[in-house]
């Protein structure tokens, strides 16, 4: 199993809200570390909830920390996918490049955040998850994918399907899971507008 997540419980880093995101390295920061708070917060949200006034114990149980340790990886890269689709269409999508550059674009920014958030990841560990992307990316109509939610589609039903839960209690719970998770991104778009500044990604070619 990969390592646990950096600064998993560590939050938005402080000072962060008022830089502007202007550079490939702030961008993949912005999508790093909101995708993992997003993830941390549903996912750890949603089983203390089931939980209750066990999930201290649970959370300590040796015999738990694997389906966890799925469970969050899975998340991770759906709540990944979702931001850096958003990112390239709200920012990027109008600056010239095709679709092809703008799937290239998108997988570098997944790569480079993943690889931020999880320490020692190899290009082997990521094969499948950047293979996803750039097959989602390939189907994407970035003229619309930053209209609303349409861009986060993958974590909302993410978090249903891999959450360590039995499937009963699951099927009851899914419409609350599936609206949490899409609540969690409203801020996180509002960060983004409000910080992105589009011309410095215009010039790309």
């Amino acid at each position: 199993m990969l390592s646990f997540l950096r600064d998993f419980f560590g939050g938005v880093r402080k000072g962060a809200a008022q830089d502007a995101i202007a550079s490939d390295d702030a961008m993949v920061d912005f999508i790093a570390t909101r995708a993992a708070h997003v993830c941390q917060t549903a996912l750890y949200g949603y089983l203390q909830k089931r939980m209750g006034t066990r999930s201290r114990e649970i959370f300590q149980d040796p015999m738990f920390a694997e389906p966890l340790g799925v469970s969050r990886e899975a998340m991770l890269v759906h709540c990944l996918s979702d931001l850096t689709i958003f990112a390239v269409a709200e920012a990027v999508a109008e600056s010239g490049l095709d679709s092809a550059g703008l799937t290239d674009l998108a997988e570098r920014w997944f790569r480079d955040a993943y690889r931020s958030v999880q320490a020692g990841v190899t290009d082997g560990d990521l094969s499948e998850a950047v293979r996803d992307l750039r097959d989602r990316a390939s189907r994407t109509d970035w003229a619309r994918a930053a209209e609303r939610e349409g861009a986060f589609t993958a974590s909302p039903q993410g978090l249903v399907d891999c959450a360590p839960v039995i499937d009963d209690l699951k099927d009851l719970d899914a419409e609350i899971v599936r609206n949490s998770v899409r609540f969690r991104w409203t801020d996180v778009r509002r960060q983004f507008r409000e910080r992105v500044d589009r011309a410095a990604f215009a010039g790309l070619r």
